[in-house]
């Protein structure tokens, strides 16, 4: 099988121009304030609360009585309907004593600045130095990243592992190194622990790998280290759930995920509370307003009148009302 070409080595000056381009977006991102003043969203107040949760009272979840869950008219505890990626970043600074203000705006920094430079890597890898120039200017340009890390740093914090995975990939394919495929296979592995979305995408990329390599044995052993360092890091919180809930989970519970309102009544059933005690998994369950006419809006709800017998009619009348297939009014 005839190997891929390898393409030259990028000159000085580009790498350089790289780095700076993605230090000043770091700069950027550090200086950028909130567009005007505003509380945490529910996305934001739900993962404090279980990070909280997991460094002071040493248990991942929420339970049936907090604050969130009133808010959520909700009577059941949770325990698997976060993904625990970005918890853990959070009860990790926690742990260093270093949760607060400064310190998480400068890893929303570190995190735009690491962005910028993965996104030019690989577009230095696919498409040339210009593209890798341009793809980074551009990012600094709109000034989204800057703006959006503040606002929401789990996706982020995904988005900076995702890149790092792919770019990593790209680097070891083109010097055939399992050792920077397993980085990029355990990088990957934690990005799917932040956002269960990519659960598949370690798959594809494995088979990609395979081929790109020669499929040969030596490209199957790389899709395979690949393969198994993404899904080996996702693998413990599937045995966590499997234990926990009795079901396979693999990294956020499924049940809940389909329910978008917030604040509806959801009956969690044994998803949530164990099979053991509240019997077999139920589908959950959304209450929802019943449908109204449009016309009927505004006009008064009045209970209709009993049907009358035709015995209780005056002699005759029933006989002409069904002669004329009038009906009787309600009132």
């Amino acid at each position: 099988m005839r190997e891929q070409p390898v393409r030259s080595r990028p000159s000085k000056k580009v790498i350089a121009g790289m780095l700076a381009i993605a230090a000043i977006a770091t700069v950027q991102a550090a200086l950028t304030g909130a567009p005007a003043a505003r509380t945490p969203g529910f996305d934001e107040r739900r993962y404090e609360l279980w990070a909280t949760n997991l460094y002071r009272l040493g248990f991942y979840g929420d339970t049936a009585t907090s604050k969130l869950a009133k808010e959520e008219l909700r009577s059941v505890p949770y325990s698997a309907y976060v993904p625990p990626g970005y918890p853990f970043m959070l009860v990790t600074l926690k742990e260093l004593h270093a949760d607060d203000a400064a310190t998480r705006r400068g890893v929303q920094a570190a995190l735009v600045g690491l962005i910028v430079l993965t996104a030019g890597l690989i577009s230095l890898r696919l498409f040339g130095p210009l593209a890798a120039l341009l793809s980074e200017a551009i990012l600094v340009a709109t000034g989204v990243l800057p703006t959006y890390a503040q606002l929401n740093m789990s996706e982020i914090l995904f988005t900076a592992t995702l890149f790092g995975s792919i770019a990593l990939a790209f680097f070891g394919l083109r010097r055939r190194s399992w050792h920077l495929l397993v980085c990029s296979g355990l990088l990957l592995g934690y990005a799917i622990l932040v956002r269960p979305q990519v659960l598949l995408l370690p798959v594809p990329i494995a088979i990609y790998i395979a081929f790109v390599t020669g499929r040969s044995r030596r490209a199957l052993a790389l899709g395979a280290v690949f393969l198994v360092a993404a899904y080996g890091v996702v693998a413990p919180w599937t045995i966590r759930n499997e234990l926990r809930l009795h079901a396979f989970v693999p990294a956020r519970d499924p049940a809940r995920q389909r329910v978008a309102a917030p604040r509806a009544v959801v009956d969690q059933g044994a998803s949530e509370q164990g099979g053991d005690r509240m019997g077999p998994r139920r589908r959950p369950v959304l209450l929802l307003p019943r449908p109204v006419h449009p016309g009927l809006v505004h006009a008064p709800r009045v209970a209709p009148a009993p049907p009358r017998r035709a015995r209780d009619l005056p002699v005759g009348l029933h006989r002409r009302r069904a002669r004329a297939r009038v009906p009787a009014p309600l009132g």
